[in-house]
């Protein structure tokens, strides 16, 4: 009941704006511009809530009731313009098509981005932050973090117990309160109050599908300024090309800022491209304002302002007309107020992030863009100059300041590209040529093409004026000094909201224009021909690329077995208890998640430290599969296992792997057999096991021999309790010539010295090239052992392949042993 109120009441607001602003005339973009208000509003309230401690879909859906009644009071006395009204009867079959057309690339889009998530359940890095604030917001009804029983911790036991996680800052350490268990989150914050609405309704499932939305509306506001910028055919090619972008479809899927940054950009974008041509000076403080608060989602998103500098520079040096130049200036004052706000909010609620990032340095640098640009945007519109009054842009100046810009550009572009890269062994040094994976080196070239032809257009340079400023500065800077970690694909979010979509538009335009040009010389259709020619041959290019790039994480959910694996875990864990670990990437998941309080340690196995009287009353998660539990219980081991892409510096990552946090959890009573079970489920390429004579294929996760004698497998030197166990080998035989003697399994412990049982290998033809179980042995234990191994023995002409291997506590009772 309460997601039908909620999904009901951002219905009834889309609707009602849709139907003010056709009032106002707008009838092909009153779709679009709806669509975008109402989600932005969902953004900015949420975050509202959550500032105030009481984030709820129940008042999210009040306030939107009312809102959306405001809208329609308004709507209902006002006036519509007839000769606007007029202009919505001359659609054709043409804007129909495009229509249709549109919707089905932001469709299919959006379906590829949502079936194939990244579950990134870890709290180290970003995008497990980010997915834990939105679900403890969704929880809890805002972002207080605090942890008392850690406080409590702290003045019992002293230094040896962390404050806080990775990215959940001490405020204690910090010297900001004297309560050891008062924590501040990191980032800013817009995006995962959005995200919480998801997570309120769906849970993990809906949070990792948030960006699958908010991408939909990224690319539709990109198609919008594309449109504008260009017809519809180039417009719509350059959105496809940034949707199936690796770095792109890679930030989609995962829970990370960059798509909500695009969209902010260039919807703010386009609202200055109705402020003009609507000459509305509410047009432009609203663009203005939507501007700045990308600075609420992300820090780097000042660099919005180069669109309010290049618009200013657009209005008070190129067209010089008074009304346009009043746009520009509420222009740059909404943007001031919205990105302020966005500092003092970051200074506010996530003061350690703020002063980290300024006393690195990267923060000064942003405040310096932001208010400097703003300075010089209110200069130029403000200032009178006489003699630039005066002055004539003519054809002459323009060519000269377009080839010295062509001439910056390539010259920068051969530099990075071609000498930087061996004059310095760093990531920035490499940047460019490592932006070239994502785009392809040819996007360059077109991009310096592009920006020239724009420039020596007066028509087109007036379009392009703002993007021409955004798009020179960033990619300067940021193929410059992206100041990020330089693993791939992790620094592609650099370039995710405004350098790929800028070199995309400029290429895109590039291919145009000399399509069009093509179109009015002499032999026009051979030249049409061959250019469309070019044009296809570079968009396959382009596709081919991003499609190879992108091969192994498209059709695949990154970590997709994190959630159930993470349940598991949490069935297994008693509640109401503490839990010590030394694992930062699982501690503040179930902390936050799923309420299991998580301690991290400093620097030191937990288990040494109970095992010397501390803590005592203590559950506690280990690292690893295989540790000597003490005078503690084994609970039981898990696997916390998916795929994800390969982490790489200086190479493409074209590789998944499994990416695996083995676990195993110590009761803090005395060791004794509970009779409780617990598995442990491994691929036979598992480190833990050893191997006389078969080849490891990590990727596959299997063992294969091929004819020889020997040790197939053996490991892993476990320490179990008494109990009743049994262990299966899964795999395939594809060749057996042994007359019957095929080799054994056993159980040792001791490293081997002592025997435990032995069971002779068996097999016949109804296992032959079938996959299924090699061999089972069960065995029990009537106390302890220490360095327990299972192993699998062949003789000579067997071939074997072996997949997983599994060990089993069975229950007193059962009827398996």
């Amino acid at each position: 009941m309460t997601l039908a109120f909620f999904l009901g009441s951002i219905i009834l607001i889309l609707c009602n704006l849709r139907f003010y602003l056709l009032k106002q005339g707008f009838f092909q973009s009153s779709w679009f511009l709806s669509s975008i208000f109402t989600f932005l509003l969902l953004a900015i309230v949420s975050l509202v809530l959550v500032r105030v401690g009481n984030y709820s879909p129940w008042l999210i859906t009040i306030i939107f009731f009312c809102i959306s009644a405001f809208i329609y009071l308004i709507s209902s006395r006002k006036i519509a313009n007839k000769e606007l009204k007029s202009k919505n009867k001359t659609n054709t079959k043409s804007d129909l098509l495009q229509t249709l057309l549109l919707f089905a690339v932001l469709f299919f889009f959006g379906v590829i981005y949502a079936a194939y998530p990244t579950y990134y359940m870890l709290g180290v890095r970003d995008p497990g932050l980010y997915l834990i604030f939105s679900g403890y917001i969704a929880k809890t009804g805002g972002l207080n973090l605090d942890l008392p029983f850690l406080g409590q911790l702290y003045k019992q036991y002293g230094e040896v117990i962390q404050l806080g996680y990775p990215g959940i800052y001490s405020a204690f350490v910090r010297g900001l309160s004297e309560d050891p268990g008062t924590l501040i989150p990191q980032f800013m914050q817009l995006f995962p109050a959005f995200a919480a609405n998801f997570s309120a309704f769906w849970g993990i499932e809906g949070v990792v599908r948030a960006n699958a939305l908010i991408s939909v509306m990224g690319l539709w506001s990109f198609f919008m300024v594309g449109r504008y910028l260009m017809p519809f055919w180039p417009a719509w090619l350059a959105t496809i090309a940034l949707g199936i972008n690796p770095a792109v479809v890679w930030n989609v899927r995962i829970t990370l800022t960059e798509m909500l940054a695009l969209t902010i950009l260039f919807f703010g974008f386009y609202l200055l491209v109705i402020a003009k041509e609507r000459n509305s000076i509410g047009w432009g403080i609203l663009a203005g304002l939507i501007l700045g608060v990308g600075v609420l989602n992300r820090i780097d998103s000042a660099f919005n302002v180069l669109v309010i500098v290049g618009f200013a520079i657009y209005s008070g040096i190129v067209a010089r007309d008074k009304k346009s130049q009043k746009i520009a200036l509420f222009s740059v004052l909404g943007y001031l107020v919205t990105s302020t706000v966005g500092f003092l909010d970051g200074y506010l609620w996530s003061y350690p992030y703020i002063y980290d990032l300024w006393i690195l340095g990267s923060l000064k640098g942003l405040i310096f863009i932001n208010y400097f640009s703003i300075i010089l945007s209110l200069a130029i519109l403000l200032i009178p100059y006489p003699k630039l009054q005066k002055a004539k842009l003519t054809s002459h100046n323009l060519f000269v300041f377009a080839l010295a810009a062509t001439i910056a550009i390539t010259l920068w572009l051969l530099f990075a590209y071609l000498i930087r890269p061996f004059l310095f062994d760093s990531f920035d040094a490499r940047a460019l040529r490592e932006l070239g994976w994502y785009v392809t080196p040819l996007s360059f070239i077109l991009f310096a093409i592009g920006s020239s032809l724009v420039i020596l257009q007066p028509k087109e340079r007036n379009k392009w004026l703002p993007m021409l400023f955004l798009a020179g500065v960033t990619v300067f800077i940021y193929t410059w000094k992206p100041s990020i970690t330089p693993d791939h694909i992790w620094a592609s979010r650099r370039w995710v909201p405004q350098v790929i979509p800028s070199l995309i538009l400029f290429s895109t335009y590039a291919i145009f224009y000399l399509y069009v040009l093509a179109s009015s010389v002499k032999y026009k259709k051979l030249l049409r021909l061959t250019t469309l020619g070019i044009a296809t041959a570079i968009f396959l290019i382009y596709l081919s690329s991003a499609v190879s790039f992108a091969r192994p994480y498209l059709f695949k959910a990154m970590l997709g077995d994190y959630l159930n694996a993470y349940k598991e875990l949490v069935e297994q864990l008693p509640s109401q208890q503490i839990y010590l670990t030394s694992n930062p990437e699982i501690a503040s998941v179930l902390t936050y998640i799923y309420s299991k309080e998580t301690v991290i340690v400093n620097n030191i196995d937990p288990l040494l430290l109970q095992n010397d009287g501390y803590f005592d009353d203590f559950y506690i998660i280990l690292d690893g599969l295989f540790k000597n539990p003490g005078k503690r219980q084994i609970e039981g081991y898990h696997e916390i296992c998916g795929p994800f892409l390969q982490k790489v510096e200086k190479i493409k990552p074209n590789k998944v792997y499994d990416r695996c946090y083995d676990i195993s959890i110590i009761s803090p009573v005395e060791n004794k057999n509970s009779g409780k079970s617990f598995t442990i489920d491994l691929p036979a390429s598992s480190e833990y096991f050893g191997t006389q004579i078969a080849k490891r294929d990590i990727e596959q996760g299997i063992l294969e021999t091929q004819g020889n004698k020997g040790f197939v497998q053996f490991g892993p030197h476990i320490d179990l309790p008494a109990g009743k166990y049994s262990v299966s080998w899964y795999g395939t035989f594809s060749e057996v010539s042994s007359e019957g003697n095929y080799g054994f399994v056993d159980v040792t412990s001791d490293k081997g010295s002592t025997s435990i049982k032995q069971k002779p290998l068996i097999l016949g033809e109804k296992t032959l090239g079938l996959q299924g179980t090699v061999a089972k042995i069960s065995f029990s234990l009537d106390k302890p052992v220490k360095d327990l191994e299972y192993r699998l023995y062949v003789n000579s002409d067997i071939k074997l392949t072996l997949h997983r291997i599994v060990l089993e506590k069975l229950y007193n009772d059962s009827n398996k042993y």
